[in-house]
């Protein structure tokens, strides 16, 4: 069964785990080899292969999953179109995508990735798009949440709406920061990079263009008051 998904303004972060052999051949399954639709068309009803096709145009997806617990669920029933999920392993940020559609099927799932010890399957699966493969250390993403430097997430987790937000106002889309660590290029607050944008509109032809168009009127007030 696909899941209806709905989304507000701010995009919520999900945090997975995949350390272990098994979370990692499930990586190399799934994750960095891609599967088509043909493959799912025999546990899937038409209407949400259909959706399948709308979303990827017919080139192969990646799909990810987590077993049955009522954490787990509770995190997947609150996933929604443009999330963030986090894959992690060994003390890095490994890989980075959007969810595109979550559905929970066990058929499928055993399909894909068999069964645990105790007979379970990862049937609460998410479909991501815009992938990227990282390769940031934890203890540079951590503070930027809030998180101690040596805090390392577990299983399946998502990041509380507080820190979110306060994360998106101070450095903006997740994506692009996790690639700005990961070249070790200097990260910037959003507010501080308004200011220097401000500053140069100060030393333009037509300053007060930039303000009305471009800056809010406390960055314009800041650049006044600190540029020199």
């Amino acid at each position: 069964m696909m899941a209806p998904m709905q989304h507000g303004n701010l995009r919520s972060v999900f945090v997975v785990v995949a350390g272990g052999p098994a979370a990692e051949r499930h990586f190399e399954d799934t994750i960095q080899r891609k599967r088509t639709v043909e493959e799912v068309r025999g546990f899937l009803p038409s209407q949400e292969i259909e959706n399948l096709e709308r979303i990827y145009h017919g080139s192969n997806f990646i799909v990810w999953g987590a077993v049955p617990g009522p954490m787990n669920e509770s995190r997947w029933e609150k996933m929604a179109p443009g999330d963030v999920v986090l894959i992690y392993n060994s003390g890095r940020i490994r890989f980075a995508g959007e969810i595109a559609a979550k559905v929970r099927n066990k058929e499928l799932a055993r399909y894909f990735w068999k069964e645990n010890e105790t007979g379970s399957t990862w049937e609460f699966m998410y479909f991501i798009v815009n992938e990227e493969s990282t390769d940031v250390p934890i203890e540079k993403l951590n503070p930027l949440f809030g998180y101690q430097p040596h805090y390392r997430p577990q299983g399946f987790s998502m990041i509380n709406e507080a820190a979110v937000s306060n994360f998106a106002q101070n450095y903006g889309d997740i994506l692009g920061v996790l690639k700005t660590l990961e070249r070790g290029d200097e990260l910037i607050h959003l507010p501080m990079r308004k200011v220097r944008y401000a500053r140069r509109c100060l030393r333009s032809a037509l300053p007060s263009s930039c303000y009305t168009n471009s800056t809010t009127r406390w960055t314009y007030r800041e650049a006044l008051r600190t540029s020199t």
